[in-house]
């Protein structure tokens, strides 16, 4: 989501730390921001299935409608499309193989000796 204005920009609202509201200055004089809506599109649209949303100031937003149209839904197609490989485990077998032989090899050491 794209917050601001491309031309005009705002200034950053901040809390000090005495609750007083003002806003964000760098060497005495206040940082005002511009949307850069044209880099936030090409990284939006770089990713696999993004969406790009430009608010401008002054517009009222309803970030819960926004989440079940575009997250909910992405999410929900994602589990959807997701599958899953399950293997069957047979090491069992050679384990047993494995123990039978060392005992195998351990009578048969001893009759040697004898």
């Amino acid at each position: 989501i794209g917050l601001g204005d491309d031309d005009t920009g705002s200034r950053i609202p901040i809390t000090g730390p005495d609750g007083k509201k003002t806003f964000l200055k760098y060497k005495g004089r206040e940082v005002w921001s511009k949307v850069n809506s044209d880099m936030l599109r090409k990284v939006v649209y770089a990713t696999e299935g993004g969406k790009y949303l430009s608010v401008k100031p002054g517009t009222t937003l309803d970030l819960g409608q926004i989440y079940e149209k575009l997250i909910a839904t992405a999410q929900k197609r994602e589990l959807e499309s997701v599958t899953m490989m399950q293997y069957d485990e047979k090491f069992q077998i050679f384990i047993a193989l494995g123990i039978v032989l060392i005992i195998w090899e351990s009578l048969i050491s001893e009759r040697r000796k004898t």
